[in-house]
């Protein structure tokens, strides 16, 4: 080979050499800046995708630059709605995982709806409701006291009843909610039922400051 040919030889491959290492992606590829989806920067290797967050939770795409670049743009400033605070129902609020259900006790075991927001970002809210027991279900004096959040009230019949020993002629009436308080508490308006005559190991218990009958005397709280 003469050395002219030789010398034509290196020059091509000298060439061909500078020509595959310009892009910044793979061999033969164009600039990172080409790629104009994210998709097409990801899979250049030699290339990293650039993106603003959304308010969808994901990364957006903004720019495509060399995987050891850091490019110099901004994210424009947006503010996103709160996914919460756009569920208008307990039942969609309680679906979404992100959510909570602000709201007070239904006594059904749920609450209230009162609005939807982002966990532990919901309002301190003050529910002053007292749920019922429902003790009245109970309509015997083995259940009504079986049942820690229930009273029994009791009526003492000495018209009929005629047997002498106090408190024998005293029999069960209705289950009351909440504990039995055995002296009157505030001030009200005017009883409208006299306060019944209770014996032997009954007493008058009180709602408020009248009397709901008689109770057990071991049932009495400090009120």
């Amino acid at each position: 080979m003469t050395l002219v040919k030789l010398v034509g030889s290196l020059a091509l491959v000298g060439l061909a050499l500078t020509t595959t290492a310009c892009g910044d992606g793979a061999l033969g590829g164009g600039s990172c800046a080409d790629h104009k989806t994210a998709a097409d920067c990801k899979a250049d290797a030699a290339c990293k995708a650039w993106g603003c967050s959304t308010c969808h939770g994901t990364e957006g795409f903004d720019v495509c630059a060399p995987k050891d670049d850091t490019p110099n743009f901004a994210c424009p400033a947006v503010a996103c709605a709160d996914p919460c605070g756009l569920l208008t129902d307990g039942k969609s609020c309680a679906a979404d995982s992100r959510c909570e259900v602000s709201g007070c006790s239904d006594c059904k075991g749920g609450k209230q709806f009162k609005g939807c927001y982002g966990k532990g970002t919901g309002p301190d809210l003050v529910c002053t409701a007292v749920c019922p027991n429902d003790c009245a279900k109970y309509t015997t004096a083995t259940d009504c006291t079986a049942d820690s959040s229930c009273h029994g009230i009791y009526k003492n019949d000495t018209t009929t009843c005629k047997c002498g020993v106090p408190g024998c002629c005293t029999t069960f009436d209705h289950c009351s909610d909440g504990p039995a308080y055995c002296t009157p508490s505030g001030s009200g308006p005017q009883c409208l039922a006299p306060q019944p005559t209770c014996e032997g190991d009954y007493t008058n218990g009180y709602a408020g400051s009248c009397s709901e009958g008689c109770v057990r005397k071991i049932d009495c709280v400090t009120n």
